[in-house]
């Protein structure tokens, strides 16, 4: 597919370049394995010798409805802890979406900057829990269609993780027991679903929170915090709760099972089957150290047990 002559058009007819411009096009699609129809592209544009936009382009079956990206970047303006690109346009060819966004210049990742050591990482937990605080204060009371809606499709997420017989029944047992005792404190937080440390750049004095291909809302943004804590080394070792106060008094164990439930589901979805093994493995290995953890269950976990296919 040869995308840059409908992306040349559109900036043009938009007045966002112009006809005479000198512009050249640097394509990146990334280094994770996913699966083909979930390549997502990105296009640096670049005038004359400075590059002023980035140009991803989405799937047109993706598995989150395009208007919740673009949704995005008007909830989250009013954030002070962290900014967000100026979505310059969207537009739809055959073989996928435009996002237009400007381009941010000479940026740095948190994980980058706590890697080599320019930020310490007590500082490093203090602007997560900035984000994840600040994200919170935006956050609805939910319905009671909404919540019922969100459990229901957990559980069938936790069903095709957990393992099968009395070890995952007890899993799936507690979990409706904890949303209906809990459902009072959990409220409706509009999250891009993958608010973790590469996707947060600090740009001069600014931070600038980026990529929003999983925006949705959630009755479950303690998910979002775990990422950070299983996928980013220099979290490990800190609580749900220390990053995220607001979880409240949900049983962290449960939070933690619900996250791997979740990103097996999303990983299961996006990534190649023989890439996602190793992750998948490592998620099952947590979920079982969690598991054996857990205040509501007695006795070792029987590791004979395989999560459902």
């Amino acid at each position: 597919m040869n995308l840059l002559p409908h992306l040349k058009q559109y900036l043009i007819e938009e007045r966002i370049v112009s006809p005479n411009d000198r512009l050249s096009f640097t394509l990146s699609i990334g280094d994770i394995n996913r699966k083909k129809s979930r390549i997502i592209r990105r296009y640096i544009v670049t005038k004359q010798t400075r590059p002023m936009l980035v140009a991803r382009v989405i799937p047109n079956d993706w598995m989150f409805p395009l208007d919740d990206i673009e949704k995005t970047y008007s909830k989250y303006s009013s954030l002070g802890s962290v900014k967000v690109p100026k979505l310059l346009g969207r537009f739809s060819t055959p073989d996928g979406t435009f996002f237009i966004e400007e381009f941010v210049g000479t940026v740095s990742s948190l994980e980058s900057l706590i890697r080599s050591k320019e930020i310490e990482v007590k500082q490093g937990i203090a602007i997560l829990k900035k984000v994840f605080s600040e994200i919170w204060s935006l956050a609805r009371v939910p319905s009671k269609k909404f919540i019922a809606k969100e459990k229901k499709r957990f559980r069938r997420y936790l069903s095709a993780f957990v393992p099968l017989g009395a070890e995952g029944e007890t899993v799936l047992e507690k979990f409706d027991n904890i949303i209906d005792t809990y459902s009072g404190s959990l409220k409706r937080v509009w999250s891009t679903g993958d608010i973790i440390d590469r996707n947060i750049l600090r740009s001069g004095s600014d931070w600038y929170l980026i990529d929003y291909e999983y925006s949705h809302d959630t009755l479950f943004f303690f998910k979002d915090v775990f990422r950070n804590i299983h996928f980013s080394p220099w979290t490990q070792g800190f609580s749900v709760r220390e990053i995220f106060p607001g979880i409240g008094e949900f049983p962290e164990e449960m939070a933690k099972l619900i996250s791997l439930a979740w990103d097996h589901h999303l990983q299961d979805k996006t990534i190649e089957r023989r890439a996602h093994r190793p992750t998948f493995e490592s998620m099952r290995e947590t979920f079982w150290h969690v598991l054996g953890g857990a205040t509501w269950h007695s006795g070792k976990p029987d590791r004979s047990h395989h999560p459902r296919q």
